[in-house]
């Protein structure tokens, strides 16, 4: 049984650093952008309009609900704590008029806040984050 165990506990710290590193960036060698480089790219998206730019008033960056979860997830988890998110659980997302709309939820007879937060389907804009 120990033996059998071990070799579980091998197994599962092998997937766990397998899956960390396949999310990592590579490490190639590459050529490293600098500060005044980002700062130039940074003035040219604020101020020339008819730049290339994928976002668009018609086509929606945000198109599947897990999506539009990650992405709230990412903004809560950060302002609020990942456990007070998560205890609000599931969620009500609605998808309405390139929104969406995504509000905690409480067990019944919980006096709690809730947050609620809206995305603009189109280009990840937070229209309004709060907890009430």
């Amino acid at each position: 049984m120990k033996g059998e165990t071990k070799h579980v506990t091998q197994n599962v710290i092998a997937m766990v650093l397998f899956s960390l590193k396949s999310f990592r960036q590579p490490d190639k060698k590459r050529k490293k952008g600098t500060e005044k480089q980002a700062r130039e790219d940074l003035k040219k998206a604020l101020t020339d309009l008819d730049a290339h730019n994928h976002i668009s008033l018609n086509t929606p960056l945000i198109k599947e609900e897990g999506a539009a979860v990650q992405i709230a997830e990412a903004i809560l988890f950060d302002v609020y704590g990942v456990e007070k998110i998560e205890a609000q659980r599931p969620y009500e997302i609605h998808h309405l008029d390139h929104f969406w709309v995504l509000k905690g939820s409480q067990p019944e007879g919980v006096q709690d806040t809730c947050f609620l937060i809206i995305l603009d389907d189109r280009d990840c804009e937070i229209v309004r984050l709060t907890h009430e």
